[in-house]
């Protein structure tokens, strides 16, 4: 996959498609650890001018947040991804570049016990998307091929997808579901989506239904956001935003196709960015950016609706410039505590131009088990002075 290429032949195109510019920017989605009492989060440097990036690390428990790992660079983009492992003594570390060098993992054991595991993925540009599935201590990763990692010992196994200009893998217990997008079939106009199932053993894929730009138009809808899929606990169900008209309306894909379209009534001229299923399965979480009190600020809301359909409880978070992009919307993540009682969200990789002040560089923690939603607001820590950088300049 190119970027650049994909950017310049996405901009102008709805549908299926749109939603593919979302792998020109880092994902800052908050890594919680599997007990809840840390969380990773990404940061970019305040410096416009500037291309480093940094993992911080938030301790419940002290109240603190350190940066943890650093890349820092004058020659090419770099999108950093990280999470825990399930056993929650790694912190996993996914880089991906925008030049000709592959992408490359990094495992950092917290409890210093053992050195890092540093991992080149040959022949692979483009990793996407944390979180990443990880089952029986092994990674999998979607790019243009399908990626499997022991993160003990770092050997490999990859299988190139024989269509299809990408696949997204997301993790649903111990089963690794697949979006494979930008399919063409000669019977079918325009482009579409494949949903299915990943053979953790021999890393083939076992299609469930295809979604094509065309069952977009059956349905009256368009503007699937395909950055917005998440899977239901188990697996059962996917969601994502797309839009009805000019509303936003989110998709409940089922085993063989869209189950049926919620319809929540949201905000006028908002625009969702990011979903969460709750523990229960039974409330879904949308982060959302609706026009401001102020005709050039927007606000960042987390919306609550029943998936069988009842009231909207909206619960703002913060008020940000409305000048944000895409990409930039796309490098906010939601993200629930194992315990299911806490949302987390970042802005830690928004531009300084879409921020009121540096101080709303953050880590926001939203408290479910609270009825006013209380929002704890963790301030992003400073740049390490040294920094770590992967293996290639």
């Amino acid at each position: 996959m190119d970027k650049k290429k994909l950017l310049y032949a996405l901009a102008g195109m709805g549908g299926v498609a749109a939603w593919l510019i979302f792998i020109l920017a880092c994902t800052g989605w908050p890594a919680w650890s599997p007990d809840g009492s840390k969380v990773l989060f990404i940061l970019s440097n305040a410096d416009p001018k500037s291309r480093d990036r940094a993992v911080a690390l938030y301790d419940r428990g002290s109240g603190s947040a350190t940066a943890l790992y650093s890349y820092r660079t004058t020659t090419h983009d770099v999108s950093l991804m990280a999470q825990f492992s399930r056993d929650g003594r790694q912190a996993i570390f996914v880089l991906s570049r925008n030049d000709d060098q592959p992408s490359e993992v990094l495992s950092l054991p917290l409890n210093g016990q053992k050195p890092a595991l540093h991992v080149v993925l040959p022949g692979t540009k483009e990793v996407l998307l944390a979180p990443f599935p990880e089952i029986g201590g092994e990674l999998f990763m979607g790019s243009d091929s399908v990626t499997r990692m022991n993160l003990t010992t770092g050997d490999l196994k990859a299988r190139k997808l024989s269509e299809g200009d990408g696949i997204l893998l997301k993790q649903a217990g111990d089963r690794v579901l697949y979006v494979l997008f930008e399919i063409q079939r000669p019977d079918h106009a325009g482009k579409g989506m494949q949903f299915g199932e990943l053979n953790r053993d021999d890393l083939s894929l076992k299609p469930g239904f295809e979604f094509w730009e065309s069952d977009q138009e059956k349905l009256g809808i368009g503007d699937l956001n395909g950055f917005t899929l998440v899977p239901e606990a188990g697996g059962a169900h996917l969601l994502a935003a797309a839009k009805a008209g000019d509303r936003p309306v989110l998709l409940l894909f089922g085993r063989n196709g869209v189950d049926r379209i919620i319809r929540p009534d949201f905000p006028a001229g908002c625009r969702i960015f990011s979903l969460a299923w709750s523990a229960d399965g039974g409330t879904i979480y949308a982060a959302l950016l609706v026009p401001g009190a102020d005709k050039n600020d927007q606000d960042l809301v987390i919306a609550e609706t029943p998936v069988s359909g009842g009231p909207l409880k909206m619960d703002p978070v913060l008020t940000i410039a409305k000048k944000m992009s895409d990409a930039s919307e796309s490098a906010m993540s939601l993200s629930l505590s194992p315990d299911g009682k806490t949302l987390a969200i970042s802005t830690g990789l928004v531009p300084s131009d879409s921020l009121k002040s540096e101080r709303d560089r953050a880590l926001f923690l939203i408290d479910l088990s609270d009825l006013a939603r209380k929002v704890t607001r963790v301030p992003a820590p400073a740049f390490p002075k040294a920094a770590i950088k992967a293996a290639k300049e």
